[in-house]
């Protein structure tokens, strides 16, 4: 509240109310405050290299995350339609909910959608519309990559099926947790699609990446109780249509650790530039 007090010559002064520390009203909620703070995340090049995609999370849609595009010529286009929502819940923090790529010839999306965490398929043109890729269940995608040269999606995979979330994170003294893996998923399905386990064995994994030709792929991986950049391992294998052969790690020795403090994404490893 403002009280306003007429000075010498006549005019109106204001003075600020005092209240105490936390009490103070204003006419600015937090609401207000959230509303102005949409938050941008995951850019992207398209496959033309020119054409950007990054991911709007907006307050005023109860975070509602939507995909966005930038084309060279400057028109700005919004992808998935309400209430589609591009996030994963894998490893709860989500991350690489979408990517994009040519399939079949034409510019296409992939992406998560929050609800359901099924996979879907959007050909970007006129009218376009998503299409389920991945049958209903306790399944969650992150970490896209299209195989344009098998025409396959590349992604991590965390597997909640019989898990009862209400008993996380133990049962006793025996932890109940999901199955986390490497995987491959056919992009053309409408619906009924099921991953194709290429690789497990660790409790996490993350940031598949293929080599320019194709031929390689390089992900990570790491176990409890280390973090990622506490102690990860760096894999590189062959990739091939259905499986992945001549898996080894990047320290010096095949199967055994590679050390990586405050590791990054493997995309910029040299094995991935030969």
């Amino acid at each position: 509240m403002m009280e306003s007090q007429a000075d010498r010559g006549g005019a109106s002064l204001t003075e600020p109310a005092r209240a105490a520390y936390g009490a103070w009203l204003s006419p600015l909620s937090a609401a207000d405050v959230a509303l102005a703070a949409i938050r941008l995340s995951q850019t992207m090049y398209g496959p033309d290299g020119k054409t950007l995609y990054w991911l709007e999370g907006r307050p005023q849609e109860g975070g509602r995350q939507v995909l966005v595009r930038l084309d060279e010529h400057g028109q700005v286009r919004e992808i998935n339609p309400a209430p589609l929502n591009v996030r994963t819940r894998a490893h709860e923090y989500g991350g690489g909910a979408f990517t994009v790529g040519l399939y079949q010839g034409r510019e296409t999306v992939f992406f998560s959608n929050f609800a359901d965490q099924r996979l879907y398929r959007q050909v970007l043109g006129e009218n376009s519309e998503p299409v389920a890729v991945t049958s209903a269940g306790r399944m969650r995608y992150s970490d896209l990559v299209l195989d344009q040269n098998r025409g396959r999606l590349l992604l991590v995979v965390e597997d909640h099926t019989g898990i009862d979330d209400s008993l996380l994170p133990e049962i006793g003294e025996m932890a109940v947790e999901p199955i986390n893996y490497l995987a491959s998923v056919e992009p053309g399905a409408s619906g009924d699609a099921e991953a194709m386990m290429l690789t497990c064995g660790y409790d996490f994994f993350a940031f598949p990446r293929l080599s320019h030709d194709g031929k390689r792929l390089a992900y990570m991986a790491w176990k409890h109780p280390n973090m990622p950049w506490d102690e990860s391992v760096l894999f590189t294998a062959r990739s091939r249509s259905g499986r992945l052969s001549g898996q080894s790690s990047q320290g010096g020795r095949r199967y055994r650790c590679f050390h990586l403090s405050a590791p990054v994404g493997p995309g910029r490893h040299p094995v991935l530039r030969q």
